[in-house]
């Protein structure tokens, strides 16, 4: 299971079964019931989107709560693009040329971070 434990019931083991897609898409979160994991078109939506970019998600802390191997404690805008790009292109199982794969495009909500505290204005 990588070097940290799940929390949150929010499990993302690529060797689990089953695999990580069937437990966050259109999934509600157990701990926050007014929350889906992930909302296929809707980043803005999805808790996990929330949980990895906003400082303040509206439910618990931002992800990783320990940070990442890297000393990183947040994605960079890079990951945030993709990660925004593969829900709003429907959280779709195969690649796709909708997601972000070059520099980084303007999406009318990418300053630093998406919702660097929730949704407030940028």
């Amino acid at each position: 299971m990588g070097t940290q434990e799940p929390s949150g019931d929010l499990d993302l083991d690529s060797n689990d079964d089953p695999p990580p897609y069937l437990n966050i898409v259109n999934v509600a979160s157990p701990m926050y019931s007014s929350y889906t994991y992930v909302v296929p078109n809707h980043p803005e939506r999805s808790l996990l989107f929330l949980k990895v970019n906003c400082a303040n998600p509206g439910a618990g802390g931002q992800m990783p709560q320990d940070g990442y191997p890297t000393g990183s404690t947040v994605l960079t805008t890079s990951q945030m693009a993709q990660l925004w790009d593969w829900i709003a292109e429907g959280a779709p199982v195969a690649p796709t040329d909708g997601v972000f794969q070059g520099t980084l495009d303007i999406r009318g909500l990418f300053v630093d971070k998406i919702f660097a505290n929730g949704f407030e204005s940028l």
